[in-house]
């Protein structure tokens, strides 16, 4: 007889372990027993190995390890917060004779599985999210695909702790190295926004637990999302932030003044490459600025800024007042520029009483506006500045016209302005 070591085959090619390499050894074996923290396992395992050619088939031994499990089903109950996440992550691997497999076993095991998924919900979801992590291209995906699976129609009660957790790795994978990783990730993402705008709409929810959702994952867009140097990062996140806009109504209060400021600011480095290119590459300055300026009024990120002016009102202005005074003085880039400038004849339009207040110190920033070295800049600034003097004080007109006029003479009226 021969005697059996660490490298003695058992079954041929029955599937993987926990960390992706292939079960076939005893070594495999006793590794897979451990992981359940079931060691005597590996004498049922051994006595399966001893059966006639039926069990070297990956279908007849799933069935022979089904039959195991059952009949250890009783011992295994104190080990289920262990196995039932890994068996749950498992029938979704990528490799179709692994996950069919891991069914078996489930059905087996799981006598019903909704209640069971429910019963270990928090063991199953840090197991996925630890999952998405892993340095196994296979645990990554089947995490992507096990959770997508595992959110759908989940009270965000049950998610709330996990949230954001739960959105940073998912943006992790949704820039992983390996294609079919991403397009699960893409999934689990999908998901993921399903859920979290629909609890942030206060049509769904109560007004407080969507801003507790909103409080949470709101900023993490704004700050991890959209900074991210990952363009489909960028871009999911972006997309989550125009429908959070779009339905989370007053809800976004809170957030107005972040939103605006980063959307804004965003306009120049989310610019579509084309124009940035043009833009290097070309002599025809006017004509590139009116496509600019067609792309910037076009885009979704100005649409989103106009649902937030909606719910501006005084307690926002105080703290927005600033942050459009320091956009109108630093903010870089032709979309940036032209944007801000948007925003305030906008606002200026749809809120003059709330703007009144602030309209003095609002005007003083546009006087820096005047000398651009774009000229289309200049004359969106002055459309802008057109509409806040309705709303100035009659002092700080006066003072500004004056600082124009010097501005205009000792620039001889012409090398700055026309």
């Amino acid at each position: 007889m021969e005697k059996v070591n660490e490298n003695t085959q058992i079954f041929n090619n029955l599937g993987t372990t926990p960390d992706g390499s292939q079960l076939s050894t005893y070594k495999d074996l006793l590794g897979l027993a451990s992981d359940m923290n079931q060691p005597d396992l590996i004498y049922k395992f051994m006595n399966l190995a001893s059966h006639n050619a039926i069990w070297n088939s990956r279908r007849g031994a799933s069935l022979g390890f089904s039959v195991i499990m059952s009949q250890a089903r009783n011992d295994l109950l104190p080990h289920l917060p262990t196995l039932i996440p890994k068996l749950y992550r498992f029938q979704f691997d990528p490799n179709v004779k692994v996950n069919t497999a891991m069914k078996q076993v489930w059905k087996s095991l799981v006598t019903n599985p909704k209640e069971a998924v429910d019963k270990y919900f928090d063991v199953i979801i840090v197991e996925l999210i630890n999952g998405l992590g892993d340095r196994m291209w296979r645990t990554r995906e089947s995490s992507c695909l096990a959770l997508a699976d595992l959110l759908h129609g989940r009270k965000i009660s049950q998610l709330e702790k996990y949230l954001e957790d739960l959105w940073n790795m998912t943006f992790r994978v949704l820039d992983d190295v390996k294609e079919s990783v991403r397009i699960a990730a893409f999934s689990a993402c999908k998901v993921l926004t399903k859920i979290t705008v629909s609890n942030c709409d206060p049509s769904v929810v109560s007004p407080e637990n969507g801003q507790k959702t909103m409080n949470i994952i709101l900023p993490f867009l704004l700050k991890k999302g959209l900074p991210s140097p990952a363009e489909e990062v960028r871009l999911f996140a972006l997309n989550t932030v125009f429908k959070l806009c779009k339905t989370s109504g007053v809800l976004l209060k809170p957030h107005i003044t972040e939103i605006i400021s980063i959307l804004l600011e965003s306009l120049s480095s989310l610019e579509p490459q084309a124009i940035n290119y043009l833009s290097f590459h070309t002599d025809k300055t006017q004509q590139l600025d009116n496509i600019r300026l067609n792309a910037t009024k076009s885009s979704p990120i100005i649409e989103a800024i106009e649902n937030c002016i909606e719910h501006i009102d005084d307690d926002v202005m105080k703290s927005l007042s600033p942050e459009i005074c320091t956009l109108i003085r630093k903010a870089v880039g032709f979309p940036s520029k032209a944007g801000t400038a948007r925003f305030v004849v906008s606002l200026t339009l749809r809120k003059p009483l709330i703007v009144k207040p602030y309209a003095d110190n609002i005007l003083k920033a546009l006087a820096s506006t005047q000398s651009d070295r774009n000229m289309t800049i200049r004359k969106l600034y002055s459309s802008s500045i057109g509409y806040v003097a309705h709303v100035a004080s009659y002092q700080a007109l006066s003072k500004f016209i004056k600082k124009i006029t010097k501005q205009y003479i000792e620039n001889d009226g012409k090398k700055n302005l026309q």
